[in-house]
């Protein structure tokens, strides 16, 4: 396995395996991009994958519905008695 503590090194072990990819085709020029996306490819498979992001907090909670029934009846507000 690869190790590397730094991105920097990370992208010099990158650099390196462009650079065997370059020699192992021959050392022809104009593929370049493609070593470099190839070692890429390579270097970071040989790594776990990074922890996911904590999971986002759950929504807040609705309030219950209301049966049918309470729905269905108005609700009456409070009057001032007249005085007299």
């Amino acid at each position: 396995m690869i190790e590397t503590n730094d991105t920097t090194d990370l992208r010099g072990v990158i650099a390196q395996r462009a650079y065997e990819l370059y020699q192992h085709r021959g050392g022809h020029p104009g593929r370049e991009f493609e070593d470099w996306l190839e070692a890429e490819r390579e270097v970071l498979s040989a790594f776990p994958p990074a922890a996911a992001d904590p999971p986002a907090p759950k929504p807040a909670r609705k309030r219950a519905a209301k049966t049918d029934a309470a729905a269905a009846t108005p609700r009456r507000r409070a009057t001032k008695k007249k005085e007299e």
